[in-house]
């Protein structure tokens, strides 16, 4: 999923009929993990509790993540057909209660080594 932070939350989107709308408000303390696809690693996990807001149209982060993942004119473009599918809009906000970050340029764990030709 596409995530924005904005200082205080981890903001993703979905449309309202998703099935994990109906999960989230049931049990809204998650764990979210962002990794890196290349080697040296890294991976940020989050713990915390997701507030779900459904809201007209799409939510301004949406528009900073479709410009972040697509660029300026992939993203414009993105918005605009979008605009024409969805007329509604469910804001996840998460707001981390802990966070940790493994890094392995750094951080390598002892029965790991780095793959050769890596530095």
């Amino acid at each position: 999923m596409w995530f924005h932070w904005t200082g205080e939350d981890l903001v993703m989107g979905a449309p309202p009929n998703a099935p994990k709308m109906r999960v989230l408000a049931d049990r809204p303390d998650v764990a979210v993990v962002i990794d890196s696809n290349e080697w040296p690693y890294q991976v940020l996990t989050i713990r915390g509790s997701a507030t779900v807001t459904e809201v007209e149209g799409f939510f301004p982060e949406y528009a900073a993540m479709a410009r972040r993942y697509l660029g300026e004119e992939g993203g414009e473009q993105f918005m605009g057909l979008a605009t024409q599918r969805f007329t509604r809009w469910a804001r996840i906000a998460i707001r981390p209660e802990e966070v940790r970050l493994l890094d392995f340029r750094t951080d390598l764990p002892s029965a790991w080594t780095a793959p050769s030709g890596s530095s």
